[in-house]
């Protein structure tokens, strides 16, 4: 059995174990009110940035200017998210749930906000509140606020806390109370955010994640376990949750993925003829003495004899390959920079340097984003404007491309034409972002190898690098 031991300097060290559970209770009390602080804090924003433009707005009518048209007014909340984003460390989509937790406390759940303030409810609670108490209409949200409130509270007083999970049920019970036809009007409308993501998680595994239907998603559950059931034997050495994994793997080779409900899928020839393409992408890089770096940008892969049945396999009619140049600019010779529109191959060599949205926090996938100019492309003198080339290209997603275009910020392309982005605030700050695609990392790697060489040759001539 391992012993261990704390540091004796610490004032932990000489508690007892009463007196450690008695502190603990004290350091999570603080870290609980220190987060109504910072809800506070986004609420301040929020209200700072609606006076900025309720001020500008009478400059503007003062001044005899127009009001301009709709869509060129963002919400000071919505400006606020990316304040969050860049001060807070939050990625974009907890920032905007942070902005509409901290409305909604001081706006309408003020029950919420006295239970927040006891240091009872820790911040991931207070915020998952709030953002689904949000969708309950005004006539009822007292009513819900305080049934639901009245289980947690009960929960959290016998020791016994709640799951993020299960604060969904405890907020459909209380509807179900208060007003059953308004429940089901919000199962509906609920059914509009299903959606499913990827993230790839490193050591060759991507975690996929779901929202769906409870209906939908149990049919799925039986299905995976009836699968895994089916596929065992006693010398299988798969845990249970390793087959259910497989079996969901198998899906995508039983039939296409557009096939409608009901139908069988054809036979296994048509289904194969149907699947997508293997795209591989190959950076070039044997002129730099390093072996050519390759990934698969499109279709799924779980290791080398796989890629190597989807090349050979005949009904799959081969794969695609694209070599990629990683020299910044090389597709600029085959675009006119004085042209607004970009060529398809320079919106893939865009997507496939930056990877995501290049906005602070934002994770928006390269393929879902808008590629914009940095610097405004002026369409009535292109000589005047930014120019249609690698270093004056990045993605943005509509949220951002619309705050980039109508919002207070200040957006200028990087000293080093690689696709660095410099963004300056109205508060006078200033965050840069970097491009991490697969081309922007085979870049990072060519260049190692370069300093590497380099230094070489400098130890060889026997001199010293002034800044190795």
């Amino acid at each position: 059995m391992t012993v261990l031991t704390m540091d004796s300097a610490s004032p932990l060290a000489a508690m007892a174990l009463p007196e450690l559970v008695e502190a603990s209770r004290g350091f999570t009390r603080a870290q609980n009110l220190a987060a109504v602080d910072r809800l506070d804090a986004v609420f301040a924003m929020v209200c700072a940035a609606t006076r900025r433009a309720e001020e500008a707005d009478r400059c503007d009518e003062a001044e005899g200017r127009g009001r301009g048209p709709e869509y060129t007014r963002l919400e000071p909340a919505r400006l606020v998210r990316s304040h969050v984003t860049t001060a807070m460390g939050a990625p974009s989509w907890q920032a905007g749930r942070l902005v509409t937790a901290a409305i909604q406390l001081h706006t309408r759940l003020f029950r919420l906000s006295r239970h927040a303030r006891e240091g009872v409810l820790d911040e991931a609670m207070i915020v998952d509140l709030a953002c689904r108490l949000a969708k309950v209409p005004d006539r009822l949200v007292h009513e819900v606020e305080c049934e639901v409130l009245r289980g947690i509270r009960t929960r959290l007083d016998q020791g016994d806390p709640p799951t993020r999970g299960s604060l969904g049920e405890f907020i459909d019970r209380a509807m179900e109370g208060v007003d059953r036809d308004e429940l089901d009007r919000q199962h509906e409308a609920a059914r509009e955010e299903r959606r499913v993501s990827f993230r790839p998680k490193g050591q060759g595994m991507t975690s996929m994640w779901a929202m769906l239907p409870t209906e939908d998603a149990a049919a799925l559950e039986v299905r995976l376990r009836t699968a895994a059931d089916a596929d065992t034997d006693p010398t299988d050495p798969r845990t249970a949750a390793q087959r259910q994994a497989d079996a969901l793997a198998r899906l995508g080779e039983d039939g296409p993925a557009d096939e409608a409900p009901g139908t069988t899928g054809g036979t296994a020839g048509t289904t194969a003829a149907r699947r997508p393409r293997v795209e591989i992408t190959v950076i070039a890089a044997a002129a730099e003495g390093m072996p050519e770096r390759v990934e698969f940008v499109r279709g799924a892969y779980s290791s080398f004899d796989w890629l190597c049945g989807q090349v050979l396999a005949e009904e799959n009619g081969g794969a695609r390959f694209r070599l990629v140049d990683p020299l910044p600019g090389a597709e600029d010779e085959d675009q006119d920079p004085m042209k607004y529109f970009l060529s398809e191959a320079l919106k893939r060599r865009i997507r496939l340097r930056d990877g995501t949205c290049r906005h602070p926090g934002c994770k928006v996938k390269a393929e879902d984003c808008e590629i914009d100019h940095v610097l405004a492309f002026d369409k009535a003198d292109p000589a005047r404007g930014g120019p249609t080339a690698e270093w004056n290209l990045v993605c943005l997603c509509k949220n951002h491309h619309l705050e980039k275009t109508f919002g207070p910020w200040t957006y200028l392309p990087g000293p080093r034409g690689d696709g660095e982005l410099i963004i300056l605030t109205e508060t006078g700050h200033e965050y840069r972002t970097y491009p991490d695609g697969m081309l922007a990392r085979a870049r990072d790697q060519l260049l190692g190898v370069a300093a590497v060489r380099w230094f070489d040759r400098v130890q060889r001539a026997g001199d010293q690098p002034d800044d190795p």
